[in-house]
C-alpha cells in the first residue's frame, strides 16, 4: 500500500507539472499574482530540497514539512484555483479502492531506469510486484514501429513478449469487466488494448480506460451543471509537421 501511494505521488507530481507551468501561472493577472508567485517559488525550493533528504536530521525534515503545509494554506487562501493545480494531494489507498466497482481493477506501473514495478488494486486487495529489468523505451518503440509497418507476425511476437512481462504476472487479478490502466513514462504510448491476456486481446475481455494517475478518479463523474460553452482540443502544434494529427483536429471540429 505504501509503495502504491508513493507511485501515485510521483505520478501526481508529474501530472501537475504537465498541466501547468507554475511560473507562467503565477505571472497571471490579478492583485494576488505577486504573492502567489512568491509562495510558489518558495515551495519549489522546498521541493528541490526534499530530493536530497538523506542524512538531514529529522528535526530539519519536520521543519520543512511544517513550512510546506503553511505555504499550501497561504496559497489556497490567496488563489484556490492555482493551489489546486500546483500542489499534490494523494488520497490514501482505501479511498481509491472505495471508488472502484466490484468488477473493476486498477493496473498501475512505475519504473526507474530498467527496473519496472506493477500494482493491481481491487476494491479489497492490492498486489505489488517487481517485474524485473525491462528496457521499456526500446520495447515500446519497437512494437509501435512493427504496427506502423504492418508486420503482423512480428508484431504478435513482440506484443506477446511485452504482455508476458507486463500483464501475465497479474492475470489472476484481472478477471474483471473493467480495467483502469495507469501507465508510466513511455508506457503511455503502449496500446494496452492490443496486449494479450490469457492469449486474447485485452480489449476483447474488458472495458479498458487509461488515466494519468489513479487519484484522478476523484475528478471524474462529478455532478456538474450543463454548460453552453465547449472547449475542444485537437492536433497540438509540436513544431514538427510529421507529428500533426489531422484526424484529431477533424474530430474536435465535428464535436464542436
Amino acid at each position: 500500500a505504501r509503495a502504491f501511494e508513493m507511485s501515485e505521488r510521483a505520478k501526481s507530481r508529474a501530472l501537475v507539472d504537465l498541466l501547468a507551468s507554475r511560473r507562467n501561472l503565477s505571472e497571471g493577472g490579478g492583485a494576488s499574482a505577486p504573492e502567489a508567485g512568491r509562495l510558489i517559488k518558495r515551495m519549489e525550493v522546498l521541493e528541490r530540497d526534499s530530493l536530497h533528504m538523506e542524512g538531514i536530521p529529522g528535526i530539519a525534515r519536520a521543519s520543512r514539512s511544517v513550512e510546506m503545509d503553511s505555504l499550501k494554506r497561504q496559497l489556497n487562501s490567496v488563489s484556490p484555483e492555482l493551489a489546486s493545480l500546483v500542489t499534490v494531494s494523494v488520497p490514501p489507498l482505501h479511498k481509491i479502492q472505495a471508488r472502484l466497482s466490484d468488477n473493476e481493477a486498477i493496473l498501475e506501473y512505475f519504473y526507474q531506469g530498467l527496473d519496472v514495478y506493477g500494482f493491481v488494486v481491487t476494491p479489497d486487495s492490492v498486489q505489488a510486484l517487481s517485474l524485473g529489468r525491462i528496457d521499456v523505451d526500446r520495447e515500446v518503440m519497437q512494437l509501435r514501429e512493427l504496427i506502423d509497418l504492418g508486420r503482423t507476425s512480428r508484431y504478435h511476437r513482440a506484443a506477446a513478449r511485452l504482455s508476458d512481462a507486463l500483464i501475465k504476472p497479474f492475470a489472476d487479478h484481472l478477471t474483471r469487466d473493467a480495467i483502469t490502466i495507469v501507465p508510466h513514462g513511455q508506457l503511455h504510448y503502449l496500446p494496452f488494448q492490443a496486449m494479450l491476456l490469457n492469449d486474447r486481446y485485452m480489449i476483447e475481455q474488458a472495458v479498458i480506460r487509461l488515466l494519468p494517475s489513479a487519484s484522478t478518479m476523484f475528478y471524474l463523474d462529478q455532478e456538474t451543471e450543463g454548460q453552453e460553452a465547449l472547449l475542444a482540443l485537437g492536433n497540438p502544434d509540436l513544431g514538427n509537421p510529421a507529428m500533426d494529427l489531422p484526424g484529431a483536429e477533424r474530430e474536435a471540429r465535428i464535436i464542436g
